[in-house]
């Protein structure tokens, strides 16, 4: 049990550390890129001008004696809204590097590999496809949505909020875990039921992987480099369970 669990934060680890070593600093930098201009997009026309429209509101709203509650709560709010500028533009990022991170867990697993590089070349044009990329993309939101669902239905319900917040953590590690794990496979050719396979086979490796990566995106700055870290250290773990 806890070797399966260090299994899983062991690779996560391992990922952080390769993904800031030199020989992958050139895909750190343009992910970090995206990541950043993303995150000014998100933070300057959709953030700022929410807080600044709530704030307007408050102070048509609050009678004048009651309005000095507003500046610590605007501190507050420009806070959350970088925070959360900051994690949505992480996941959006992700999305868009696709390409870039279905790359360099290609490099990783040719480090691993003993073979030509015929194979390798094939799953290159694979990862080309932009219709077979949104076809995978579809079946990982078939397998993340319907639990985001139920987490939203059990956030209604009295007795839900209970179980709510566990559960919405080990949902999350499943659903990044799942997201990450995911790229190996898609680049091996074999199908996102292949992925779930291992998920469900490697339970404890995966949902301490995944718990890994989902810390590591509540934290500002760390979040930017998650997906490159979590891209190698995913990899490595799918070659390790592949034994290869």
């Amino acid at each position: 049990m806890f070797s399966d669990i260090y299994k899983g934060a062991y690779f996560f680890t391992q990922g952080l550390k390769l993904a800031c070593s030199r020989q992958y600093r050139g895909f750190l930098l343009s992910i970090l890129l995206v990541t950043l201009i993303v995150f000014i997009v998100l933070l300057l026309f959709v953030a700022i001008p929410v807080v600044e429209a709530i704030g307007f509101q408050a102070e048509q709203k609050l009678p004048r004696w009651l309005q000095w509650l507003w500046y610590p709560a605007e501190v507050i709010l420009y806070l959350v809204s970088i925070f959360l500028s900051g994690a949505l533009s992480n996941i959006i990022s992700t999305t868009l590097n696709s390409f870039r991170l279905a790359k360099l867990s290609l490099l990783i697993g040719a480090s691993r590999l003993t073979s030509g590089s015929v194979q390798n070349e094939e799953i290159r044009n694979e990862n080309t496809s932009l219709i077979s990329s949104a076809k995978r993309e579809a079946s990982r939101l078939t397998y993340v949505l319907p639990r985001i669902f139920l987490v939203g239905i059990l956030s209604l319900v009295p007795v839900g909020n209970l179980i709510l917040v566990p559960l919405s953590l080990i949902i999350s590690a499943q659903s990044i875990a799942a997201q990450y794990l995911d790229v190996p496979s898609e680049n091996a050719n074999q199908t996102f039921a292949n992925t779930l396979a291992i998920i469900n086979d490697n339970k404890l490796t995966s949902l301490a992987f995944g718990s890994c990566a989902s810390l590591g995106m509540a934290i500002p700055f760390l979040n930017a480099i998650i997906a490159p870290s979590a891209t190698i250290g995913a990899t490595l773990l799918w070659y390790d369970i592949h034994q290869v």
